[in-house]
């Protein structure tokens, strides 16, 4: 939560999850390049030592956030 990109990173994470952990689909609604969306999913992986590839690490960040 210290992150100076905490609150960017929280919102898209949230999107993430609510496109159902789908790539190119997040990309799509956030207007991003699915590159970008990537490189910030690992940004939230090292912040958060949390896999999110795997349902249930999202599922455990996406309601700490909520």
């Amino acid at each position: 939560m210290e992150h100076e990109h905490f609150s960017e990173l929280a919102d898209l994470f949230i999107i993430y999850c609510e496109n159902n952990m789908n790539i190119s689909k997040t990309a799509k609604v956030l207007y991003i390049h699915r590159n970008t969306l990537i490189y910030r999913l690992k940004k939230i992986e090292e912040m958060t030592s949390l896999n999110t590839g795997s349902f249930q690490d999202c599922m455990l960040l996406y309601l700490a956030l909520k």
